[in-house]
């Protein structure tokens, strides 16, 4: 049995390797400008964020994309850093203070503009060894959210 798996895994490893191959071709041809930073912006912002026009909310676990979403935001718009807090959903084993300042360090947002976090009971069976919680970014900015949710309409349209 564990010959097979072996195999089978193989098989997907290798699979795994051509597509980043392919990858590293495609992205020969990128170039990352304005144009490219606000269509990257908006389509995130349009998968992950909040759609209460009461400012920006976005939430991710994935720490690449948290940095995507606040650089992008960060080079089209004058954030004012004041205006930016963020918030962790964390289950109740997690050592807040740890996981607070780890998203510090990622987001650039200093722990003091952290809201108090929240905590998911768990049952303690299953525990993700390196899970960061999910981080919740709020920017108190309500014509920014319009106007990133007004290019995200406009870019669907292209398509549609």
């Amino acid at each position: 049995m564990n010959k097979g798996h072996d195999i089978l895994r193989g098989k997907k490893l290798k699979r795994l390797e051509i597509a980043e191959e392919e990858a590293k071709i495609l992205l020969k041809k990128f170039s990352c400008n304005q144009s490219v930073n606000l269509a990257i912006l908006t389509m995130i912002y349009e998968c992950e964020g909040g759609k209460d026009d009461k400012g920006i909310n976005f939430s991710n676990s994935d720490p690449g994309l948290i940095i995507v979403f606040l650089s992008t935001l960060r080079s089209l718009f004058k954030v004012d850093e004041n205006r930016l807090h963020a918030l962790v959903h964390i289950h109740d084993y997690h050592d807040e203070d740890e996981i607070i300042k780890y998203w510090s360090s990622v987001t650039n947002i200093p722990v003091h503009r952290f809201y108090k976090s929240f905590k998911k009971p768990s049952d303690h069976k299953f525990k993700k060894a390196d899970y960061k919680g999910c981080l919740h970014i709020y920017y108190g900015d309500i014509h920014v959210y319009r106007v990133i949710r007004a290019v995200a309409k406009k870019l669907i349209k292209l398509y549609i």
